[in-house]
C-alpha cells in the first residue's frame, strides 16, 4: 500500500474516533421532543427544571464535552435547571 493511501486512510479514522461529520442539526434544538424523534445529532433528554413536582421535561439536545461539538454559533455549557450534563447552548 502506498504511504498516500496509508495517510488518508489513518486521517479518515483519526476523524471517525474523534466524531468528526456533519454538523448536528439545530432545527428543534431545545424543543419538545416529537414523536418523530429528534432531528440529526440531537438526543430526547428527560430533566425535572426547577421543579419535578410538575413532572419531567423531555427536551432535543446536543450532548457535548467541549465547544468544538456543537454548531457554529453554539458554546457547550451546563444549564442549572436544564437538562443533565453539558449541552450546545
Amino acid at each position: 500500500m502506498s504511504t498516500s493511501k496509508v495517510l488518508a486512510l489513518g486521517c479518515a479514522a483519526a476523524l471517525w474516533a474523534v466524531g468528526c461529520g456533519p454538523p448536528a442539526s439545530v432545527t428543534g434544538l431545545h424543543g419538545g421532543c416529537p414523536a418523530s424523534g429528534c432531528a440529526s445529532g440531537q438526543t430526547c433528554l428527560s430533566y425535572c427544571g426547577l421543579s419535578c413536582g410538575a413532572g419531567s421535561i423531555q427536551t432535543c439536545e446536543i450532548v457535548c464535552a467541549g465547544d468544538l461539538d456543537c454548531p457554529p454559533g453554539l458554546h457547550c455549557a451546563a444549564v442549572a435547571d436544564g437538562p443533565p450534563g453539558k449541552t450546545c447552548q
